[in-house]
């Protein structure tokens, strides 16, 4: 007796490395399906037109992308109630030359790689201002969000990634300059069925976590970074990208040319994002409610921003809702707290190291960097 297979329409569900092969080997010539995405970024991000391949391609630095790959692994894999969306390098020859027979003419660097990440459905946080969702959600839903990001600005301090939601440096002095960046984080809705103008009583369905890397200027050196001719655009920053985990081995002459080496002002850098994060870590109840304060601020700064930018007339939200918006981060941020240290974090660093034989040094400066801020968490 034969049984039929259930088969999912959506190629995510299927062998991500053969869908991406398939689709790229498959397009017809003069075809462009993307859109480059108006972002700043170390690299050049592509955002898919249709439907039927749900993946980012993005091209970047080699070595930038090696400490974005480790860092996006440990967090999908020690923050599993994280929504960390599914990625892939490209590895083969073959397909390497085919995607940039497709993305001919894109102003591509040679010096970069492609990655695809997982598309997801959502608006970022800057979107989610700019469209009003957020005035749309009941208070119990803003509180849900806001703590999920507070949550997730704690956990930034392990990898020092200090261009989402914390600024680098931040002891107890709130600057009032300082704004978030909002188009790190992907808020996913459910909304009524009854129209497109809905004006109420939507709910967050998942928050999806991007760009999961340290902060490049303020982590690694110049010598470190290798990035040639750097421009205004390039110091903007962008991560979130790891390989397919069973396919990490890198040709080493496409890495060669890219290649970190460690430096006595890279090693400065990282130890003030120790310190960083020894800093949060140890925070009371009253430092954690001060260091909401700023991500607040930050968020309002975002927010006016915005609506300045885009002209619009909305409602003063933030300073209506700023006590709780606080009280929600600070939830979020002591939760961080407890998570970093009862957590297996280090099981997941050392599968981690074990899993990547050949480790450049570019991996080894971010495993120690984990690993020291994770000793004092054990001790």
């Amino acid at each position: 007796m034969t049984t039929s297979a259930k088969i999912s329409i959506h190629p995510i569900q299927a062998n991500p490395l053969e869908v991406v092969s398939n689709y790229f080997f498959g397009l017809p010539k003069k075809k462009f399906p993307f859109q480059k995405s108006i972002a700043g970024s170390t690299g050049v991000t592509f955002l898919p037109l249709g439907y039927n391949f749900k993946w980012v391609v993005k091209w970047q630095n080699p070595s930038l992308t090696e400490a974005e790959y480790l860092c996006t692994v440990f967090y999908k894999r020690a923050f599993v109630h994280l929504s960390v969306p599914q990625a892939i390098c490209v590895l083969s020859d073959e397909l390497i030359n085919k995607i940039r027979e497709v993305f001919k003419g894109q102003n591509i660097s040679d010096t970069y790689i492609p990655m695809l990440l997982e598309y997801k459905d959502g608006n970022t946080l800057n979107k989610l201002f700019e469209f009003e969702h957020i005035l749309k959600l009941s208070p119990e839903e803003r509180e849900k969000l806001f703590v999920r990001v507070g949550e997730i600005a704690g956990y930034d301090f392990l990898i020092a990634n200090f261009d989402r939601l914390v600024p680098a440096g931040f002891k107890d002095t709130v600057d009032e300059k300082h704004s978030v960046n909002g188009g790190n984080l992907i808020v996913e809705l459910k909304v009524p069925p009854t129209s497109e103008e809905w004006e109420s009583e939507g709910s967050v369905s998942s928050i999806h976590v991007i760009d999961n890397a340290p902060h490049p200027i303020l982590f690694f050196a110049p010598d470190e970074r290798r990035i040639k001719e750097l421009s205004d655009d390039d110091m903007d920053l962008e991560g979130g990208m790891f390989y397919l985990e069973d396919e990490f081995e890198v040709p080493s002459e496409k890495i060669e040319p890219q290649e970190v080496a460690d430096s006595n002002l890279g090693s400065r850098l990282r130890e003030k994002r120790h310190q960083d994060f020894l800093n949060f870590i140890q925070r009371d109840s009253e430092g954690i409610r001060v260091l909401a304060k700023q991500i607040c601020i930050g968020i309002k700064n975002e927010w006016n921003r915005i609506i300045k930018e885009k002209k619009l007339t909305v409602p003063n939200f933030i300073e209506d809702t700023q006590e709780a918006m606080e009280e929600s981060l600070a939830q979020g941020l002591l939760l961080a707290q407890v998570n970093l240290k009862e957590l297996p974090l280090q099981q997941v660093l050392d599968e981690l190291r074990a899993e990547n034989n050949t480790v450049t040094e570019a991996a080894k400066i971010v495993f120690d960097f984990i690993q020291k801020n994770l000793i004092f968490t054990q001790n």
